[in-house]
């Protein structure tokens, strides 16, 4: 007899008995209900039989029977779809997971299941409802992906692999998923509005490395109805955020000399350029005249000395050192959460030190037939700042952004924040270079142009976050734990500031937090 949901409604309302009622709509009761034995003829000759519309049943209960559809249906019955029982049982519709399975010739049943989540998510994606995924405890090594081509897929692990005793019963144990790359999340859930349900299973992400610091299990964005009953997140180490680099300003060990004079014509202006854009000159040095030698040209930028030198033999006046660049700043915050995950804040890298003074070229001889004097030499570049330190790797089990997330019975486990990374050390600053040579003879005391100053040392980067170390990290509505208290691991030291001077500052230190509203 073909199943109909209509036959069954009007036997039930006519006073029939439930066997009555269950004959008319094509089942038949064996056993009791209390033993949970009601069952479709299919089912009762196969556990792994099909109902009329083709959903495959197992052991299928009748509310198994009822949710797969009634006379050649879309699978749905034309009922409301049912929100996943506390407790599911397999055996009912959905797709069978199993590392004994098939991702190429698996059907997703259970005499024939794939081998991966992914693989099972995808063909319950494209199945009837309801849009279930069973999954044998057992470890997997993937990423698990539940996004808007996913919306309402649900998850069940939990149950006796094939091969052991009763297949697809439970088992209490959990189905086991690893990621894996470090960096990667073992469990990523983005964008749905229909939403998920998740049991018995566990998601663990590998510990950080250099490329990769933080440990995240999962990540959850922009997502509604989220629920998460007795599952298990663990999150490993982070790594040590990276130390800050000292840069380079200029090649060199001092700026390029002035120019010298050439017979009664004065050394013309050096101008010297730093690899970051700025530039000192060094002063043209005065012609030599009979009748009105000229001056010497002040050295650039003008910092209070370079003066060019008088007429009349005087040399040039040297160019004024420059002052030490900024420190950066240690970071002040944690990092930020985003849909790309969890970013370590790092500090803030110093400034370079500002550039000397030119020299001021040096004054014309006034003597018939005398030369000119020599320009001024170049001021010397100032130092890199140094790079910020890196932010410590984070431990987080879980990171809700923008989601409704509501957990039952789950364990958080978080392993330890890592060392923030030392800010770079400031380049120390290159020296101006010598005053050009005059063309004259017999000058008292001298025309030669000016030495350019020295340029100012780099300031020393600012040290990273430490790393935390935290159950929940969420941004937007705050996810129900429920009873979940997370098992935490320690927070990382700051990074310290880079030299000279100690003019970068430390970073933030990091501590272990249950939950944490993050930027």
């Amino acid at each position: 007899m073909r199943f109909s949901w209509a036959a069954c409604v009007a036997a039930l309302a006519a006073g029939g008995s439930l066997v009555g009622a269950f004959a008319a709509c094509g089942l038949k009761l064996t056993g009791t209900c209390a033993e949970g034995t009601c069952a479709s003829p299919a089912a009762d000759a196969d556990a792994g039989g099909a109902l009329p519309d083709g959903g495959r049943v197992g052991d299928a209960t009748v509310n198994d029977a009822v949710g797969a559809g009634g006379d050649g249906g879309d699978g749905d019955g034309g009922l409301p779809e049912a929100a996943p029982e506390p407790d599911v049982q397999a055996g009912g519709p959905g797709i069978y997971v199993s590392p004994t399975g098939n991702d190429t010739t698996g059907t997703g049943t259970r005499d024939l299941p794939v081998s991966s989540i992914g693989r099972g998510i995808a063909l319950a994606a494209q199945a009837p409802a309801p849009h279930f995924v069973y999954i044998c405890s057992a470890k997997y090594t993937e990423q698990v992906l539940l996004d808007a081509a996913h919306d309402g897929v649900s998850l069940f692990g939990g149950f006796a692999c094939p091969g052991k005793p009763n297949p697809w019963s439970r088992d209490g144990a959990l189905a086991n998923v690893e990621a894996p790359a470090p960096g990667g999340f073992a469990l990523r859930i983005d964008a749905l509005a229909v939403g998920t349900t998740i049991e018995d299973m566990g998601f663990t992400a590998l510990a950080g490395t250099a490329a990769s610091p933080s440990s995240l299990a999962a990540l959850v964005t922009n997502a509604g109805n989220v629920t998460l009953r007795r599952v298990a997140f663990t999150a490993r180490d982070g790594a040590a955020g990276a130390g800050g680099t000292t840069g380079s300003n200029y090649t060199g060990g001092a700026a390029a000399a002035g120019n010298p004079a050439s017979g009664q014509t004065g050394g013309g202006a050096k101008v010297c350029t730093c690899q970051d854009g700025t530039t000192s000159t060094g002063g043209k040095g005065g012609d030599g005249n009979d009748v009105s030698p000229q001056k010497g040209a002040p050295g650039l930028p003008a910092l209070g000395g370079g003066a060019g030198g008088a007429s009349n033999c005087n040399p040039g006046i040297g160019g004024f050192s420059a002052s030490a660049g900024g420190g950066g700043l240690g970071a002040t915050t944690y990092g930020t959460l985003t849909t790309s995950g969890w970013s370590p804040s790092p500090g803030v890298s110093g400034s370079n030190g500002p550039v000397g003074q030119g020299g001021g070229g040096g004054g014309g001889d006034s003597a018939p037939s005398k030369g000119g004097a020599g320009g001024g030499g170049c001021g010397g570049c100032g130092g890199a700042g140094g790079a910020a330190g890196q932010g410590g790797g984070a431990s987080i089990a879980l990171a809700s952004l923008n989601s409704t997330v509501a957990l039952d019975t789950c364990t958080l486990i978080t392993g330890k924040g890592s060392q923030g990374g030392k800010g770079g050390d400031g380049q120390s600053a290159q020296t101006g270079g010598g005053g050009g040579a005059g063309g004259g003879n017999n000058c008292t005391p001298g025309d030669t142009g000016g030495a350019g100053g020295t340029g100012g040392v780099g300031g020393g980067g600012g040290g990273g976050a430490g790393g935390v170390s935290i159950g929940v990290a969420y941004k937007g509505t705050p996810p129900n734990l429920g009873t979940a208290v997370p098992q935490l691991g320690s927070g990382g030291a700051p990074g310290g500031g880079g030299l000279p001077f100690g003019t970068g500052s430390p970073g933030v230190l990091g501590l272990p937090f249950p939950t944490l509203l993050v930027p």
